[in-house]
């Protein structure tokens, strides 16, 4: 049909509309508009609407109206082409807009540079008719490279299996390029000592490297210009497929070998210094990755001791209800008289424990948030960690020391030891030593261990305790 239309001129128009627009395919269809009295004689116009589609409630529709006044335009551009029915037939009577758009793309070029048929750069491998072993390195499309800086054939990932009755035996250097899928996967194969055998999917070429380098190569091969030029001459939905002579039959850029090498040089260059800043990245991202496990860690350990004073205060207080069992209580009474704390700020420090554990939670959530600091008597300070981190069944808290002499000034004023301090990150460090300790070094059961702690002013090291 497609002979005969074109053989007797009457195929006027070729619009191709995209895959998913009808509702029983998703195969894309196209459009012939046949005239008997065409006006334009000898003459095709294609036009691919592929960049007129619109998503209306999830479904792809044609923008009739912008399609029709692109059609009306009949200006040649990235979307529709005039072309001969000589061109057509050259190419197989093929009807393909996109085929034709592909092969009269402008393709700029520099004084100094040559447009070469990539068939003249890599003539194919011609076969080998010798008898072939049973088995062998057999390459299949899946053992190909899809980089153009990775490109050379990985033969200690090949293993042996049988050779089949078509394969192609490779016994030199050569470039092997898939022609079934979406990408050719270009793979230089350096030939040793060993031989390969490759499918009727994959072809061979022996590049002429008198004229172009095979990196430089490699590398045009996944230029933009290279691969529309791919996409028009491909055929086939499910999977793609390229024909050796429309492979053969593209063109490449060729400037000289010494600009071809300088090219490389470059991308090498460009391609070193992405990877450095990569790795750069993921250096900073490991480290911010180290400080939120060593911040989860201790807040871990923290709730830990939390946890373990919590118990045991409750367990206090459930002991001191039990003691006081049928008589009436009042925030006033004594709790502990070790301790000279009434009932109600020993609930009050169970509030506080509590408060903390949710802070601690809070800043973990929003890093950004940040810690206030307030001026707090540190003697104090340290009472109120003691209580929350009591645990008599360990160890015992021995009351604080101040070293009042270290803190009498020269009129025999003593101060109080200020300091300007987050109280809930102090509660986190106390906790973690008193964790420490009890994990590491209260360990002999019979033994009593107990906690001194002490403060002292450095007057060489002013305001540090």
């Amino acid at each position: 049909m497609r002979e005969y239309i074109i053989e007797n001129d009457i195929l006027e128009m070729v619009i191709s509309v995209p895959s998913e627009l009808l509702i029983e395919t998703n195969i894309p269809l196209s459009i012939l508009v046949i005239n008997k009295n065409k006006k334009d004689k000898g003459i095709v116009y294609m036009v691919d609407a592929s960049n007129y589609v619109t998503i209306i409630k999830k479904e792809k529709q044609l923008a009739y109206k912008e399609l029709i006044l692109l059609i009306k335009s009949k200006a040649c551009n990235d979307s529709q082409v005039f072309i001969s029915n000589e061109e057509i037939i050259n190419n197989d009577f093929s009807l393909t807009p996109s085929r034709y758009l592909g092969l009269n793309q402008v393709i700029e070029l520099e004084s100094t540079h040559q447009l070469m048929k990539f068939g003249y750069l890599a003539p194919t491998v011609s076969r080998n008719r010798t008898k072939k072993p049973e088995t062998g390195k057999f390459v299949r499309i899946r053992d190909l490279k899809d980089s153009n800086l990775e490109y050379s054939l990985t033969l200690e990932t090949i293993q042996d299996s049988e050779i089949p009755n078509n394969a192609q035996k490779i016994e030199e250097s050569c470039l092997l390029i898939t022609l079934r899928g979406k990408n050719i996967k270009p793979t230089y194969f350096k030939f040793e000592e060993e031989p390969i055998y490759i499918s009727n999917d994959i072809v061979a070429l022996k590049v002429e490297e008198s004229i172009i380098d095979i990196e430089y190569l490699i590398n045009e091969l996944y230029s933009e210009y290279f691969l529309k030029q791919i996409e028009s001459y491909r055929t086939g939905i499910a999977i793609p497929i390229l024909k050796k002579s429309d492979l053969l039959n593209s063109n490449i850029i060729v400037p000289s070998l010494e600009e071809q090498k300088a090219k490389i040089k470059g991308v090498k260059e460009a391609f070193i210094q992405s990877q450095k800043k990569e790795l750069e990245l993921k250096q900073e991202l490991l480290g911010f990755k180290d400080e939120s496990f060593r911040e989860f860690a201790s807040i871990k350990h923290s709730f830990r001791q939390y946890l373990n004073a919590l118990q045991s205060n409750v367990a206090g207080t459930k002991k001191f209800i039990t003691n006081n069992e049928g008589n009436s209580i009042s925030l006033d009474m004594v709790y502990s008289k070790n301790l000279n704390k009434t009932f109600g700020e020993h609930l009050s420090s169970l509030e506080g424990t509590i408060q903390s554990m949710a802070k601690m939670l809070s800043s973990f959530e929003d890093t950004k948030e940040s810690s206030s600091a307030s001026r707090v008597n540190l003697a104090t300070l340290i009472t109120e960690a003691q209580n929350r981190f009591k645990n008599t069944d360990v160890f015992t808290f021995e009351e604080v020391n101040i070293d009042t002499d270290s803190f009498t000034m020269f009129d025999d004023r003593v101060l109080d030891p200020i300091v300007s301090f987050n109280e809930d990150d102090f509660y986190r460090l106390y906790s973690n030593i008193v964790s420490n300790a009890m994990d590491h070094g209260f360990k002999d059961n019979t033994k009593k261990y107990s906690i001194r702690t002490a403060i002292s002013f450095d007057d060489k090291e002013k305001n540090v305790f």
